[in-house]
């Protein structure tokens, strides 16, 4: 994926211009910015859930695309397993075996039959990150803000699914406040505001 000269606004408000970046597959990039310097936007944008006011953003037409917002938004009547279920219904597929394998991993499994609605933010947080894992053939994961209000044990089980999807050729992309935390993951830091993309030698 390709960010050529991107430009976008809130009316006359310019939130960032004429950014360029490239992501590579199997990259995992960290955006970094104040609050208000437009990365939860330029994700937004690259999901194609904002259109930009101006350049490009070039990639493959069969290449997926999965965004993770900072406030999950999910169906709270429904319990964290019963959603998950439907997430995969989406793509015609239940696979039992990998919901509890996946609600395991993130320990969300002794909850899977308590209402979302019940979840706390951090929980929340997580099954939203399940709901993106749960189908395969992922080429472009976007999370805003990740780890907030994950607790310790949770954010080294995400960290590591990171590390997995990007060594299958995932480019993963996130904002964050935490970049000391994340740092060593990363292939690439971009500071939004100045346009200054870091390579981090690991």
């Amino acid at each position: 994926m390709q960010i050529k000269k991107a430009s976008f606004s809130y009316g006359n408000s310019l939130i960032f211009e004429k950014i360029n970046l490239e992501l590579i597959p199997g990259e995992i990039v960290a955006v970094v910015g104040s609050n208000g310097s437009g990365k939860s936007t330029l994700l937004k944008c690259l999901a194609g859930i904002y259109e930009l006011h101006s350049g490009d953003i070039v990639k493959e037409a069969e290449e997926n695309v999965v965004f993770v917002p900072d406030v999950p938004r999910s169906y709270e009547y429904l319990t964290g397993y019963e959603y998950l279920v439907f997430i995969q219904s989406v793509s015609k597929k239940k696979d039992v075996a990998k919901i509890h394998s996946i609600l395991k991993d993130y320990t969300l499994y002794p909850n899977k039959d308590k209402l979302i609605k019940h979840y706390s933010h951090g929980m929340k947080q997580k099954l939203a990150l399940c709901a993106a894992l749960i189908n395969e053939d992922i080429h472009y994961l976007l999370l805003d803000e990740p780890l907030t209000g994950i607790d310790e044990k949770s954010q080294k089980v995400i960290i590591e699914k990171f590390k997995e999807l990007a060594s299958k050729q995932c480019s993963i992309i996130f904002s964050t406040h935490q970049i000391e935390t994340l740092r060593g993951i990363c292939d690439k830091v971009f500071y939004l505001e100045e346009q200054y993309e870091e390579i981090v030698h690991k």
